[in-house]
């Protein structure tokens, strides 16, 4: 498929650290890129508390895989 596209995103955790939400901020530009991410942002978990107005993540896809 040879998909590339950067992105932004902006992750709500609760008081447990767990990922409650994820909103797109600039999209990849590809709507399966996109839902990727969210997916994957999904599962991550953060030290309780370290985030309490949500965290913004920039994600790069390219030829050579994905990177943070």
């Amino acid at each position: 498929m040879h998909a590339t596209g950067s992105g932004v995103f902006l992750l709500h955790f609760d008081s447990n650290g767990d990922v409650t939400g994820v909103d797109t901020i600039q999209s990849t530009g590809n709507a399966i890129l996109d839902s990727t991410s969210i997916n994957a942002f999904q599962r991550w978990l953060a030290k309780p508390g370290a985030f309490p107005g949500g965290v913004k993540i920039p994600i790069t896809y390219n030829l050579a895989g994905a990177q943070l």
